[in-house]
């Protein structure tokens, strides 16, 4: 899952915004840089966010 992640631009250190998420274990849209991308809700739940202000 790891090498997904960073092969979709998705990495330690990238500052990433939570545009969507749906109820019902729907899926999570993240945007980096000028990504946007949507992660199923089996993978979004094992991605580790520390939130900056």
């Amino acid at each position: 899952m790891v090498a997904r992640l960073n092969s979709m631009g998705l990495r330690p250190g990238v500052y990433v915004t939570m545009k969507s998420g749906q109820p019902w274990r729907g899926p999570v849209t993240l945007r980096f840089g000028a990504t946007e991308l949507a992660l199923g809700h089996g993978i979004a739940r094992r991605v580790l966010v520390e939130v900056k202000e």
